[in-house]
Formats: C-alpha cells, structure tokens, sequence
C-alpha cells in the first residue's frame, strides 16, 4: 500500500509541472491574447487585481493598444468587471515577475503556445498551394485545404458561419473555388491551437486531480 501511494504521489508531483492550467487563449485580429483577470488569479498574488494591474503597468511601462487592450469581463453583482486583454509578451512577463513556482510554469506554458504557432505557421502554410483573387492582385489558400491541414472543422455549418461573419477575408479564384486570403488563414490556425491547447490543459487538470482524489483515498 505505500508503495503504490509514493507511486502516485510522485505522479502528482510530475503531473504538478505540467498541470492544466486553464488559461484559455483568446484569439483576435490573429493575435492569441489573455485575460488578465483570469491570470490574476492563476498567479495567485495576494494583491487585489484592481490595484495589481495599474501597478504593474506603471511599474514596467505597458502600453494601452499594444501590450493590453481594455476588455469588459464577466459581470460581478450587477456590473461589469473591467478586464484587460494582454499580448502574450507581457502576460509572460507578468507570469515572470511574480518569482514564484507557478508564475515560472504559467510562463512556460505561453512560450509552448507560441513554440506551436510558429511550428504551424512554418509548417502549413508552405505546404499549401497559394491561390490568387480572379484579378491575380491578392493571394491566399482554398478553404478546404486549409481547414483540412490545421484539423479545423469541416462541417458545413461551422465553414458557412465563418464565411457569413468574416465575407471580406474569402474570394472566389478563377476556377471559382473559395479561398481565405492569408491574413485569416492564420487567425483560423490561431484559433485552432488555443482550442487545442485549451483541451490538453482541461483534460491534465482532470488527470491531476483524478490522481489527487487516488492518493488522498489510497
């Protein structure tokens, strides 16, 4: 019996360094963003994020419209908690400055998250046959190759509702077959690694307390 607890306490411990840590990646005008809210509160500061986020600004020169954007969040008795979208450069640096164990792990985790867009974007794009609108001016990739090359969904509906939300991003080439132009070809590639990424953290934070529940029973 305590072998197989030193054996899945160990697990946790190894599990502990890679734990889902549910930062859902926000993707926007092909930008892979974060909450600051929710890294708030991951970063477990003691500091009330309504004072720990003007400070950190001050104290390291952020910019408004190029480090973070201002966002409304989730409502918070009545209101409306006033969030801030960060880059990921400066969630990393934020995540680094706190000098503590999981600031450290949240700091690798966005690295990973930029490690595997740009192995994507190296990756796939290169390897698609690049098309060209009917007046041979502006390029881009056929739809369907692409959503095929990232594991986007192929259903009708999802492919229709991105074209009806996003019209001025596709093109018809000269065989009359739609395109994406590149610029959204890539958001479409962001958006599918942040939901990717946000599925293997979900499933390692369940694996992680699976084990936990295990241990603490064994």
């Amino acid at each position: 019996m305590t072998i197989k607890k030193e054996s899945a306490a160990n697990t946790i411990n190894e599990q502990s360094k890679l734990i889902g840590i549910d930062i859902p990646i926000i993707e926007q005008d092909s930008k892979m963003l974060i909450s600051a809210i929710l890294l708030h509160k991951k970063l477990q500061t003691s500091t009330k994020f309504s004072t720990w986020m003007p400070r950190r600004i001050a104290e390291y020169g952020f910019l408004e419209n190029e480090d973070f954007y201002p966002n409304l969040g989730k409502s918070t008795g009545g209101r409306q908690a006033k969030d801030f979208l960060l880059s990921m450069d400066m969630a990393k640096e934020l995540a680094m400055v706190e000098k503590n164990l999981v600031g450290r792990q949240i700091r690798r985790y966005f690295i990973e998250i930029e490690k595997r867009y740009r192995d994507w974007i190296g990756f796939i794009l290169p390897r698609l046959e690049i098309s060209y609108d009917l007046f041979g001016q502006q390029e881009g990739y056929k739809y369907n190759d692409l959503l095929k090359a990232c594991g986007a969904s192929l259903k009708s509906g999802s492919k229709s509702a991105r074209v009806r939300k996003n019209k001025q991003d596709f093109f018809r080439d000269k065989q009359k077959e739609l395109c994406v132009y590149e610029k959204f070809g890539k958001t479409i590639i962001t958006n599918t690694i942040a939901r990717s990424l946000n599925a293997e953290t979900k499933e390692r934070r369940l694996t992680y307390e699976a084990n936990k529940k295990e241990v603490n029973h064994a």
